[in-house]
């Protein structure tokens, strides 16, 4: 394993060296070299790459909100507001974990 992260951060660090001298992305550079059609398959991969990230950033930053907007609300109704849903939300939170931990006990080798 500890090969095949050097190698591979290698090969970054090498493409990275590449796009600074170029003066552009190094995704850009090897359309030079193997042409727009023999980078169709990394390009797309990058691309693939960008779109699942681009994705929980999105649902990140909406749980991020919702749990600030809710924070608000629960606040503005009172301490015995906070406390029943303190009391739900740990026994939630406390399922969830425990299904979590089952699921990771019997799929993980």
């Amino acid at each position: 394993m500890g090969a095949g992260l050097s190698v591979s951060s290698g090969l970054v660090g090498l493409i990275g060296i590449a796009g600074k001298r170029g003066g552009a992305p190094g995704m850009a550079l090897s359309r030079a070299v193997f042409g727009q059609r023999g980078n169709l398959l990394p390009g797309s991969l990058i691309w693939i790459a960008r779109w699942g990230w681009e994705t929980i950033n999105a649902v990140t930053g909406a749980y991020a909100l919702l749990f600030v907007i809710t924070t608000f609300a629960i606040s503005g109704l009172g301490i015995g507001a906070v406390q029943k849903c303190t009391r739900w939300a740990t026994c939630f939170f406390g399922a969830f974990s425990v299904l979590v931990l089952g699921h990771l006990v019997v799929e993980t080798d």
